[in-house]
């Protein structure tokens, strides 16, 4: 039994860090009759720390535009490209991931694997202009190069909303062991952010039955864009010991799951050669990868050593070498073991072991650090059936002493965590709730207060051991904003699909005044408004609240002053477009970018300049049979014409009317 998953979420864009990200700053006024002086500078502005409302300035640089192209007799002013970050890069050594802790039995917050930030463009000699764009965030995550172009402005929104991924690419429906330490990751880049956050699990026992979803942490005070560590692994969660396999996922304070939800068989023979190492994944998320082949371990030792002069008079026992320094390595080579299914998964899975730069083994003294010395890996080899992989690791740590000691904990001088740099906390509007919340820990001691050396800072989260809760400020006025949100009145992209018989479905108008939502940050509650509307701005939402019409023909629009508006009932595959010689207006293919009413193909409601003489407008179909196409100007049918399809299943014709200024043009296209 699963949770029912939650509905009305909206999944916020992100940047990946660990690919290269790119920016160009549009070309300066084309009017420019020397455009030698030019200059164009990109400056990237990030918190002073995490959490942090101020920005300060990154970095700063500086490039040259683009040579002026033409194409055919229209030139072409590209402006200039800056790459302005790549894996380990300026926004990506900003970053930083939060490693489990050993025996970790709760959720935790990280607030280092992402960041906000900004991008400014300064332009000189010539028209100078000065913008800084509204704020973005970055996550310290990366994906393939092949799928790059497509998922690079697509995947934590569009996909993420579908998916609802936690940060792995693990194959899902994994063997454990009752003892396997594992790790799911999920960033918060959702709106709204839920109030709660709940892990859950539901257990398949042996018998057949299941038990009810039951909540095994929980985790409150969440800030957006935050990612959540949870723990997973059998031993944590208590599995019972007639489990045959568990779910786990992420729910909110309604019970209503937010993630995907992944399945754990429990393993059922015994494993001999059984060890695990820990490792983090191109998403930013900790894998554990469950090894059962056979491991072998050996000890690299070198000795510097330096000889002395040997005297007559020196006894037998007298040694003419002397050791320096003794050093030693020890170098580990483990088998995966065979995999039972889903092998080829498995095997393109285990690129990640290779490209990841962060590894431990899991042992019972804690977490050990390894160095892979394997460097390469075979995805795929045909005409196996049973397969597996070795490879090769160092342990970091250098041995130049033996001992055999059970895991302690040493008596160590008391400490505390004392909060520093108080914000606001936000509601979920974004705005003062009253209180203020640390964002910075600073480790003391605790018998005087002195700070322990060498400093030691760490954001404030929940879920960390030391965590500071929010305290009540009596000089915040709460629901106050220094930044409260613009109106937005703005149409649905869809069209009401319920209405009756003989009335036309339109869009919803969603309306959200101005001031609903705050941020501490110019933009960030227009950011909050923008994230409402795209949760509304969806087929089930137009459906409850699209209008029903009878005469769509007369629709209703505020249409600005000096222009004429369009809308049509078939938008696939019907265009508009002036009919100059050069056309730079309308919706159609073959305009050129960048024009000012150049508006994305077949898009509809639409403003254009007026007044435009006759004949100075086209409208140009696609179709494979005869169409009749009926023109309305402001409710009332100014033409009627039938179009015949050309060997290209193509048809067009130029409206022979005027169009004034506060025009209403609807185009109704039907079959002939």
């Amino acid at each position: 039994m699963i949770d029912l998953q939650a509905q009305g979420m909206v999944f916020l864009p992100l940047k990946f860090s660990r690919n290269e990200l790119t920016y160009t700053i549009d070309a300066a006024d084309p009017s420019l009759a020397n455009r030698t002086g030019l200059k164009y500078f990109l400056e990237i502005l990030v918190p002073a720390f995490p959490l942090s409302p101020d920005f300060v300035l990154l970095h700063r640089s500086e490039g040259r535009e683009r040579p002026v192209g033409t194409n055919g007799s229209v030139s072409l002013y590209e402006g200039a490209d800056f790459s302005y970050n790549d894996r380990n890069g300026k926004l990506d050594g900003q970053l930083s991931l939060l490693k489990p802790e050993y025996g970790q039995r709760s959720m935790r917050l990280s607030v280092t694997q992402t960041m906000p930030f900004k991008l400014r463009e300064i332009v000189t000699g010539g028209v100078d202009s000065d913008k800084t764009s509204p704020t973005q965030w970055v996550i310290k995550a990366g994906i393939s190069l092949e799928h790059w172009p497509g998922y690079q402005n697509d995947f934590w929104n569009k996909y993420q909303a579908q998916a609802r991924k936690f940060l792995t690419w693990q194959p899902n429906g994994r063997t454990v062991s009752p003892t396997e330490e594992i790790y799911l990751s999920f960033v918060l880049n959702c709106f709204p952010v839920p109030a709660t956050l709940k892990l859950r699990v539901s257990f398949h026992l042996s018998d057949g039955s299941s038990t009810r979803p039951q909540t095994v942490s929980e985790l409150s005070g969440l800030t957006q864009y935050g990612v959540v560590l949870c723990p997973v692994g059998p031993k944590i969660l208590n599995v019972p010991d007639d489990c045959e396999r568990y779910d786990v996922w992420l729910s909110n304070e309604n019970d209503e799951c937010l993630s995907e939800i992944r399945t754990y068989y429990l393993e059922q023979l015994y494993q001999p050669f059984e060890r695990f190492i820990l490792f983090s994944n191109s998403l930013g998320g900790w894998d554990t990868l469950r090894l059962t082949g056979e491991t072998t371990e050996k000890l690299r030792v070198s000795q510097v050593t330096a000889e002395r002069a040997r005297k007559s008079s020196d006894p037998l026992d007298f040694p003419e070498m002397l050791v320096v320094s003794t050093e030693g390595e020890r170098e580990l080579s483990f088998s995966t073991g065979y995999f039972q299914k889903d092998s080829a998964a498995w095997l393109r899975y285990l690129d990640e072991l290779i490209l990841t730069e962060e590894i431990y083994l899991v042992s019972d003294q804690g977490y050990e650090p390894l160095r892979r010395t394997t460097s390469e890996v075979v995805d795929h080899q045909d005409n196996v059936f049973l397969q597996s992989r070795t490879f090769s690791f160092v342990k970091q740590s250098k041995v130049q002493n033996f001992s055999q000691l059970p895991a302690n904990v040493p008596d160590i001088r008391p400490t505390v965590w004392v909060g520093q740099n108080y914000t606001h906390v936000l509601d979920a509007q974004g705005k003062r709730s009253g209180k203020m919340a640390a964002t910075r820990l600073r480790k003391t001691y605790a018998d005087d207060g002195t700070d322990v050396k060498p400093l030691t800072l760490k954001p404030n989260t929940p879920g960390d051991p030391d965590y500071q809760k929010p305290i009540f400020s009596p000089v915040v006025v709460v629901g106050s904003t220094p930044y409260p949100s613009l109106a937005i009145s703005r149409k649905t992209s869809y069209n009401r699909t319920t209405c009756g018989n003989g009335y036309y479905g339109g869009p919803a108008l969603v309306a959200i005044e101005a001031g609903k939502y705050g941020g501490e940050s110019p933009g960030d509650g227009d950011a909050l408004a923008e994230a409402e509307f795209l949760s509304k701005n969806t087929q089930a939402y137009t459906d409850e609240w699209g209008v029903c019409d009878n005469s769509p023909q007369n629709y209703a629009w505020d249409v600005p002053a000096g222009h004429w508006h369009y809308r049509t009932n078939y938008t696939a595959e019907t265009l508009v477009s002036e009919t100059a010689l050069n056309p730079e207006k309308g919706n159609a293919w073959y305009l050129p970018q960048g024009s000012g009413y150049r508006y994305q193909n077949w898009q509809n409601d639409l403003n254009f300049p007026a007044p435009a003489a006759a004949n100075a407008w086209r409208f140009g179909f696609y179709h494979s049979v005869p169409i009749t196409v009926k023109t309305y100007i402001n409710g009332q049918l100014v033409d009627t014409r039938t179009q015949n399809p050309n060997q290209e299943s193509y048809s067009q014709f130029t409206y022979p009317g005027t169009l004034q200024s506060g025009d209403r043009l609807y185009l109704e296209r039907s079959d002939a």
